[in-house]
């Protein structure tokens, strides 16, 4: 069973319907409200120029940042904690993505089936980690 969703924009044409397959993570039907809700968030015309944007943001940042700085120091808290809400955001970016995509199983389209997605999974995982092992103080 299928389910199109139409574009944000009314300018682009129908051929761009966004079609969701199976059964995300085994719960979500294609015909499930929900679903349907965070596919037009995943679709939307702002959302990839955002996460780029972010990914710009974060490349900046970590140029900025330098393993000679005091880790006590303002600019080290500060750059840690603006790492957390950016880690935060590309982890909602695979959320919604696996919400609405499936994770592997559900489609040739599931989000694990995408190499880029891959690479950001395993980016957001690392930095989950990272975060996790810098606030134990390993």
């Amino acid at each position: 069973m299928e389910t199109v969703i139409q574009p944000q924009n009314n300018r682009e044409n129908n051929n761009n319907d966004v079609k969701l397959y199976g059964w995300s993570l085994f719960i979500l039907s294609p015909d499930n409200c929900f679903r349907k809700f965070i596919s037009k968030i995943v679709h939307h015309s702002f959302f990839d120029p955002f996460i780029i944007l972010i990914i710009v943001f974060s490349t900046v940042l970590m140029a900025i940042d330098n393993p000679l700085n005091d880790p006590n120091g303002p600019l080290s808290t500060v750059l840690n904690q603006i790492d957390i809400v950016i880690t935060a955001i590309f982890s909602l970016e695979s959320i919604l993505k696996i919400i609405c995509y499936g994770f592997v199983l559900n489609s040739k389209h599931a989000y694990l089936r995408v190499s880029w997605n891959v690479m950001d999974f395993v980016i957001v995982v690392f930095s989950i980690i990272s975060i996790i092992f810098s606030n134990m103080n390993i």
